[in-house]
């Protein structure tokens, strides 16, 4: 009986560890060589109108839900999809109003708040679910993103997420991923 409590801060220990090192961490690998830093005191050249889509037509994703982590906008079949832009423009070093524009309409609105680091803006809308107990029959999944402008001025939005679980820590499986997907400055 005098090794139950080593058993238990054994388990305790191990718990940990994989719940630490299963984070989802940024890399900009895909977009190293065409970011521009944004320094402080210039967060407002984020300010502007982007299209709707990524300019990668591998895996073209909707620019408002990604920023915002939620998906709200889905066109249907019958709609013009070059009419839907999404404007950004900053309210201050914290905040940034995100709009979704139907030609001159505004269909939706959302404030992001933030904040500026290495030379992007790290959005304070983290995603973190779990299910179960994690590690002993359960898991987790989160992600996180942060803006930045290419050297032509188009947005980059770099999204990073991990989902991760096992079965009483024996069994574990992890699956972590980096996006970057571009969309190009209008007007």
């Amino acid at each position: 009986m005098n090794n139950q409590p080593n058993v238990i801060l054994y388990c305790i220990c191990a718990f940990l560890i994989i719940l630490v090192s299963s984070c989802a961490s940024f890399s900009d690998e895909e977009f190293k060589n065409d970011y521009k830093k944004i320094e402080a005191g210039n967060l407002s050249q984020l300010s502007g109108k982007y299209a709707l889509y990524s300019v990668d037509s591998t895996r073209q994703v909707i620019a408002y839900n990604l920023i915002l982590n939620e998906i709200i906008f889905t066109p249907s079949a019958l709609d013009v999809v070059d009419n839907y832009e999404i404007h950004l423009e900053v309210k201050n070093e914290k905040e940034i109003l995100v709009q979704l524009f139907n030609g001159t309409k505004i269909i939706n609105q959302s404030i992001v708040s933030g904040e500026l680091k290495n030379g992007m803006f790290y959005l304070d809308n983290k995603f973190r679910e779990c299910h179960g107990v994690p590690y002993i029959f359960g898991g987790c999944r989160k992600n996180k993103r942060r803006l930045a402008l290419s050297k032509d001025n188009s947005l980059i939005v770099n999204e990073a997420g991990n989902s991760s679980g096992a079965i009483m820590i024996i069994l574990g499986d992890s699956h972590s991923y980096n996006i970057s997907p571009k969309f190009l400055r209008k007007g």
